[in-house]
């Protein structure tokens, strides 16, 4: 496996274990590679049990990004059985915190253009993406 340390930067406390790239779409699987800590700040040995998450992420290289992330239950002697956070993801989110900025990047512009079809409207995320999505899409 090649050494992906410079992306691993991006997802704090995860480590890269596979990626593929298509012409439309950039794949990153990512597992922990710290150890297990509980939202009370406890260290934790026991892992309850281990599940998956699919994100979006930020383009590369003009490329759409989709993250298959590995997030971990653990059983916490003060807490009880808790999920791990992740520090660049909001708890219950599909988006990464990076991408929802790139989105909120995209709105103040948009919203300052005179001749773009959303300059009166509110602009929300999901707007946002099904319009790339469609510029994707009739590339």
């Amino acid at each position: 496996m090649p050494n992906n340390t410079f992306l691993s930067s991006f997802w704090e406390g995860f480590q890269i274990v596979k990626s593929y790239k298509t012409d439309s779409l950039i794949s990153i699987t990512l597992i922990p590679d710290t150890a297990a800590y509980c939202s009370c700040g406890q260290a934790s040995d026991s892992i309850h049990d281990t599940q998956w998450r699919t994100l979006k992420d930020a383009m590369m290289l003009g490329i759409p990004v989709e993250l298959l992330v590995q997030t971990r239950r653990i059983k916490c002697s003060n807490c009880g059985i808790k999920t791990e956070s992740i520090s660049w993801v909001k708890p219950y989110s599909r988006l990464t915190n990076r991408l929802i900025a790139y989105f909120g990047a995209f709105r103040s512009v948009i919203s300052g253009l005179s001749d773009h079809p959303f300059r009166f409207k509110p602009i929300t995320d999901s707007a946002i993406i099904r319009s790339l999505l469609v510029k994707l899409r009739n590339r």
